[in-house]
């Protein structure tokens, strides 16, 4: 594979891992007044073990293509915050966008 193919599939793949935890439901909690925070809860840990394994796999594919390179603490919180504006179109979708029960 060659490097540009894998910084491609890299982005993709964050694309949509980033936006996984967002585009589908999770089953409920039991009926309690804080499901809706217990569900978002559940979808924020899933994310950050979505970023985990993405950061995994972008290793493995850098590994494959010449070998790791040594990584300074800022990667990190940049490559967190690129996974987090990648997953704004479905966080817009889930909590904006979305019509949920209406009330009266």
């Amino acid at each position: 594979m060659s490097p540009n193919q894998a910084a491609y599939l890299c982005l993709v793949l964050a694309f949509a891992m980033s936006n996984l935890p967002f585009a589908y439901g999770l089953p409920a909690p039991a009926r309690l007044a804080a499901a809706r925070s217990k569900r978002t809860a559940l979808r924020i840990m899933l994310w950050l073990i979505l970023y985990v394994a993405w950061v995994a796999i972008a290793m493995l594919l850098e590994s494959n293509i010449g070998g790791l390179t040594s990584k300074d603490w800022s990667i990190w919180p940049i490559s967190i915050a690129f996974f987090a504006v990648l997953a704004f179109p479905g966080i817009a979708y889930r909590y904006l966008w979305r019509p949920g029960p209406r009330r009266r």
